[in-house]
């Protein structure tokens, strides 16, 4: 396994959650977050379920490490490439806590596949 391997599986949630984010950007602040929080968990789910089928003897938690670190690289180029309001979203409800959700459901996902 490779830091890109990673990195691709982690590309692939992380563009369709920002996708689908720009469309209810417009909703109730509440039913963002709930979008936000659950189409996270459902789609890095999801993609890391079929990186664990194909990858079953990897470690779970350099699996997490290099999604998080892949996931810090993708938000500090998108914010300060192709963003102009990056500091409005740097906050617990919208950045780090989606991070905690992103990193528990990998982990998660590694240690059951096990």
């Amino acid at each position: 396994m490779t830091f890109f391997t990673v990195a691709i599986y982690s590309f692939v949630p992380w563009v369709a959650v920002l996708f689908v984010l720009s469309f209810v950007s417009l909703l109730p602040r509440g039913a963002f977050i709930a979008i936000h929080y659950v189409l996270t968990v459902c789609l890095f789910g999801l993609v890391f379920h079929f990186f664990y089928e194909t990858h079953a003897k990897k470690s779970s938690f350099i699996t997490t490490i290099f999604a998080l670190i892949s996931l810090f690289l993708f938000e500090l180029i998108f914010w300060n490439f192709f963003s102009s309001d990056a500091k409005r979203y740097l906050n617990f409800v919208d950045w780090i806590f989606p991070l905690f959700l992103i990193a528990t459901t990998v982990y998660a996902l590694g240690k059951r596949s096990k």
